[in-house]
């Protein structure tokens, strides 16, 4: 559905336009785009017999916004994490797994 929104990010597209670029039967494209449309995502109009469907912005715009938030969070948490492994010492590895030789007694591992 992710590639669907792609293509009308360039703008207006008919129902064989969009399921022309995909290997799925044109009734599956149509099913991904009704899920689209009854999400508000994507827009639909009609000029005479030929639909045409745009992307309607404004959801993922309010996805965004939300997603800041996290965003902010992940990058601090990576960071943290980044800087830990770093400093971590090098653990010999097992040649037999290819792990550290510690990695079954570290703490939180049963």
């Amino acid at each position: 559905m992710a590639s669907i929104l792609d293509l009308l990010r360039d703008g207006k597209q008919t129902a064989g336009e969009l399921a022309a670029r995909f290997p799925i039967s044109r009734p599956a494209v149509s099913r991904h785009v009704r899920v689209l449309r009854d999400a508000g995502l994507v827009r639909q109009s009609r000029d005479r017999q030929t639909l045409h469907y745009s992307l309607n912005p404004a959801p993922l715009a309010a996805v965004a916004g939300w997603l800041t938030g996290y965003r902010v969070f992940w990058v601090a948490r990576l960071h943290d994490l980044k800087r830990f492994v770093e400093l971590e010492p090098q653990q010999p590895q097992d040649p037999k797994t290819s792990e550290p030789q510690d990695f079954k007694t570290r703490k939180g591992w049963r």
